[in-house]
């Protein structure tokens, strides 16, 4: 599991500074506030990817998370396809 659960998650995410900045943007907070409608969806990924506002900070985001997750990579762990 991940130390400290998603609190820690999100106090790592929080000590970087422009991550911190883009979780003040309510249009970045609404697309990381449904993750797996966003994972499950290669289309609303690459919108959100592309957007200029949320994407670097999705992109930055993604970097720190994946080696939490096990690094994911573009794909769901194996348990959780089809949600």
């Amino acid at each position: 599991g991940m130390p400290g659960g998603m609190g820690g998650l999100m106090s790592a995410l929080l000590s970087d500074p422009e991550l911190a900045a883009g979780m003040q943007n309510p249009k970045v907070m609404a697309a990381l506030s449904n993750p797996s409608e966003i994972m499950g969806n290669p289309a609303k990924m690459q919108e959100m990817m592309t957007d200029p506002e949320v994407g670097p900070i999705f992109q930055k985001l993604m970097a720190k998370i994946g080696p939490m997750m096990g690094g994911m990579g573009g794909g769901m762990p194996g348990g959780m396809g089809g949600m």
